[in-house]
Formats: structure tokens, C-alpha cells, sequence
């Protein structure tokens, strides 16, 4: 799975952004409304739900629970510092899509316990700490999700084989695929190496 990071970049737009990727075959998109102007957001924020409800595309949001709720998306990415996980649960409902930033093996399983749907692992975590940490929590019989938050080195396809052979289903990324000559070309390349 990959889940293409929209953010405001030097290049496109953050709604071009999330066009550019729905265009590459992108089906899970994280908006990061913090990098949007404040007087824009809402607006912004209603382009991109749109155009990702016409095209069939998940649409979640970096930790802005508030924003999600507004924009009637499908759920969020808590970071360290947000809101507990299990009150958003409650705030969002059963239907939204919930992820976290962890750092633990024991995290991932009480946020499991918690009907959480996937932890996010910081693109700084080495990648035997990553097989580690995902080693520890099969071992618990822990069966959440894994998913990469990172850039570079994360386009590397010796550096994906590692994060897949460690038990990542999924990678999340964006800068870097929009600083690439062609962010489509880029995008559709990650997908074939992620699927590999």
C-alpha cells in the first residue's frame, strides 16, 4: 500500500498535487493541513475531498482530527503529542480510518486492543529496529499494520526490499516524489515496487 503525502511543495499546488497522484493510480491520500495557509485551508481542503470522492481515492488527514471531521473524510494519522487515539476513535466513529506514530512494539498492540487500524513508524527508525519492533509484535500475535513514514532513503529499492522483507505493508511518502522530473512516473514506480 502506498499513501501519497500531500502538502503545499515548490512545484504544484496541493490540489494539483493530489490530482498529479490520483493520476499516477495513488488510491490513499494524507493531507497535511498544517502546511496549508490558514486562510485557505478550508477551501483547499473541500478541492482535494472532492476530487478524491469523484475518483474513489481514501482521503485522510495528519493529525488534524477537527479538520477531518469537517471535511467528512475517511479518518486520520495521530502524530506523538495528538489527542489520545482511543477518544478519536469515539469522536470519529467505527467507520474512520485510524493510524498512529509509534515507537514500540507494546504501543502497536494496546493501540490494536483499541481498534486502531494501523501504527505509522518514523522514517528515522533504522531498519533492523523497524523488523524488531514488527518481530516483537507478531511474536504478541499483534496482527495491526505497519506502514513507513518517510523520503529518502525511501524511493530506494534496496531500502523498500528491506522495509517489505521486515513486514511493512505500506509506505507513506511525498516530497520527494514531487521534487521527481515526473512525480506520475515517480508515483507509478514506487506502486510497482512496493507490489514487487
Amino acid at each position: 500500500m502506498l499513501q501519497i503525502m500531500i502538502e503545499t511543495n515548490e512545484r504544484y499546488s496541493v490540489a494539483e498535487s493530489a490530482q498529479i497522484a490520483i493520476e499516477a493510480g495513488a488510491q490513499w491520500l494524507v493531507l497535511r493541513a498544517d502546511t496549508i495557509d490558514e486562510s485557505e485551508r478550508r477551501d483547499i481542503g473541500k478541492q482535494v475531498a472532492d476530487l478524491c470522492r469523484e475518483s474513489g481515492v481514501i482521503l485522510t488527514v495528519d493529525s488534524d482530527i477537527e479538520f477531518a471531521r469537517e471535511l467528512g473524510i475517511h479518518g486520520v494519522l495521530l502524530r506523538p503529542g495528538s489527542k489520545a487515539p482511543a477518544a478519536v476513535r469515539e469522536e470519529l466513529g467505527p467507520e474512520a480510518i485510524i493510524g498512529v506514530e509509534i515507537s514500540s512494539a507494546d504501543t502497536a498492540l494496546a493501540l490494536e486492543r483499541n481498534d486502531i487500524d494501523y501504527v505509522a513508524l518514523s522514517a528515522d527508525m533504522q531498519l533492523d529496529r523497524v523488523a524488531e519492533l514488527i518481530a516483537a509484535v507478531r511474536k504478541a500475535e499483534g496482527k495491526i499494520a505497519f506502514v513507513s513514514l518517510g523520503e529518502q532513503p525511501t524511493l530506494d529499492g534496496e531500502y523498500i526490499d528491506g522495509l517489505k522483507a521486515a513486514g511493512i505493508a505500506g509506505l507513506c511518502c511525498g516530497k520527494a516524489l514531487f521534487a521527481a522530473p515526473d512525480p506520475v512516473v515517480a508515483i507509478e514506480n514506487l506502486m510497482s515496487e512496493l507490489m514487487a
